[in-house]
């Protein structure tokens, strides 16, 4: 009997003890559905039309974002989006439960050592890749989302905006879609309109404003560089080579970002955020982004989640000329075509570049002498050369004025006018090293092709292709591979070419001075490594992707297990 007492004591505390917990778990439940869990950490968002933390209330094409009431961070009240969210539900949307960089479409094919990187984390710079940081970031998408902040979910729905004044310096937030669905960032442009994206985008909230980065699989990353570096009509063994190229090129910036084994997590390092990039050269910045501005490091974080809040993502590259471009133009039939076929294939070169069109002197050694290569430049190119790209031949004239300006602004060089311009080194296929202007008995020298080229830009000058098409606005000289024919002042001009009553030693000075510059060139790019047109043309002469690299790059195709 008292056996039985003890038992039956023992269930009526057992049932006791599983409603007290039944009613503690309903009441934290309760709690995260009306989002009264957690106080908001920013102040509200400053945006016309925004509710707090940016989001769109009751904004046209929201579908099930029009609640009354939102609750803290724009969680929606009553939503039927709004109940408890799962471990295993998150994972649909790769959405974190651990550290950052750790979500389940990464973990699913995480890369052994010395395999290809699953994923590529890329910033995505403001309109025209002007800068890296954002004042305001809206992301909608034709399915629900969810965005979570300090590991916890504030919104559910299929639009979404904040300002930068609406978050704390250091906050994180992670937009993520499940995995066949698309982002469109709405406070982007680009040449496809509002540019869509696979994947996740994480916001960094920093001094200068919000940093966007997308985090994807490699592979569908590369088929929108594809087809934001070459047009889609080009043949497909070009696209192929470009695909190669593409992701060589990406391969090594996230091993440069992200240590000697780029499998390992991204924020095992320091990776340098700054904007303001001023190089059209890939080559120059591979994964470490550097500007006229301080360089902002963001510092070593082994711990991905600390007292429950993301750490600080990192990009492994840009989406601009900076890197490689990427999701100007979205992906195509082609482009999907070319990346499939070349599937884990790279160069094995710790360095790849390629560029738009050479002036077909990249295999030359002989002409680095003005006279070599004015002689080249004069010949008539093979018919078809460079997929008959009008970049092939060019031709401008600057005035002196206009040179001047450039040394003032750049160089803080003040000179009245140029007693003489030339080139004072030459590369063996041609490229100009140095230009040397004299003026009286000042010597200024400009090495280094993209300085070359910023001090020759054309601006509004005309400049004439090969088919007689004219450009205007360009900020920079197509390319480094030129000569130049000075043109020399008349008698009673200045130096700017205005009529005056100069006499003596003005007026000898001002007869002998550098009125303008006819600049006769070829080519669009640094000339590094493969010329797009030029694999273009050799792939309409028949050669497959592989003989193309091997053109270019004077090594084989790899590819990983």
């Amino acid at each position: 009997m008292a056996g039985l007492q003890v038992l039956a004591a023992a269930a009526i505390a057992g049932a006791i003890l599983f409603l007290l917990y039944r009613y503690i778990q309903y009441g934290e439940r309760s709690a995260r559905e009306t989002g009264t869990s957690r106080q908001p950490g920013a102040a509200g968002d400053e945006t016309a039309g925004l509710g707090e933390h940016g989001v769109a209330t009751g904004s046209p094409g929201a579908a099930g974002d029009e609640t009354a009431g939102l609750g803290e961070y724009g969680v929606e009240t009553g939503s039927p989006d709004e109940t408890e969210i799962e471990a295993a539900e998150l994972s649909e949307y790769g959405v974190e439960t651990g550290s950052l960089g750790e979500t389940e479409t990464e973990a699913a094919g995480q890369s052994e050592k010395g395999q290809l990187p699953a994923t590529v984390r890329v910033r995505l710079l403001t309109d025209g890749f002007a800068e890296g940081f954002h004042d305001r970031v809206e992301v909608t998408s034709e399915s629900p989302f969810r965005v979570m902040l300090d590991d916890r979910q504030v919104k559910s729905g299929k639009r979404y905006a904040v300002s930068a004044s609406s978050l704390d310096e250091g906050q994180v937030l992670q937009i993520a879609q499940k995995e066949d669905g698309r982002l469109t960032v709405e406070s982007l442009e680009r040449a496809c309109g509002h540019p869509q994206y696979a994947g996740t985008l994480w916001l960094y909230r920093v001094e200068e404003g919000i940093v966007l980065i997308n985090e994807l699989p490699l592979e569908e990353y590369l088929c929108s560089v594809v087809a934001s570096e070459m047009p889609s009509d080009y043949p497909e063994e070009a696209q192929k080579a470009q695909a190669v190229c593409a992701r060589t090129y990406a391969y090594n910036c996230i091993r440069n970002a992200r240590g000697t084994d780029p499998s390992e997590d991204a924020l095992n390092g320091t990776q340098a955020i700054s904007g303001n990039m001023q190089t059209d050269d890939p080559g120059e910045i591979q994964g470490v982004f550097r500007g006229d501005t301080q360089e902002i490091r963001l510092a070593d974080t082994q711990g991905a989640m600390q007292q429950g809040r993301y750490e600080k993502p990192a990009a492994d590259l840009d989406d601009s000329v900076n890197a490689q471009v990427y999701n100007n133009y979205q992906a195509t039939e082609q482009s999907r075509r070319a990346v499939e076929a070349t599937e884990g294939e790279i160069l094995p070169l710790d360095e790849v570049q390629y560029y738009s069109t050479s002036c077909q002197s990249e295999h030359r050694e002989d002409l680095d002498s003005d006279e070599a290569f004015r002689d080249f430049l004069q010949q008539e190119p093979d018919a078809g050369a460079e997929y008959d790209s009008p970049w092939l031949r060019w031709e401008t004239e600057l005035s002196s004025q206009e040179i001047l300006k450039g040394l003032a602004s750049r160089y803080g060089w003040q000179a009245d006018w140029i007693d003489e311009i030339r080139v004072a080194g030459r590369a063996g296929n041609g490229q100009v090293t140095e230009l040397e202007l004299r003026c009286g008995d000042a010597l200024k020298r400009v090495s280094g092709e993209y300085a070359i080229r910023q001090l020759l830009s054309p601006g509004q000058a005309a400049l004439r292709l090969r088919d007689g098409e004219e450009q205007a606005g360009l900020q920079l000289l197509p390319s480094a591979f030129f000569w130049l024919e000075p043109g020399r002042g008349t008698a009673g001009r200045d130096s700017a070419g205005n009529e005056g009553n100069q006499s003596g030693a003005d007026a000898q000075t001002a007869d002998a001075s550098i009125l303008s510059v006819v600049i006769h060139g070829g080519g669009y790019g640094h000339g590094n490594g493969m010329s797009q047109c030029g694999a273009a043309a050799l792939a309409e002469k028949g050669l497959d992707y592989r003989e193309i690299l091997e053109y270019y790059y004077q090594c084989g195709v790899e590819a990983f297990a």
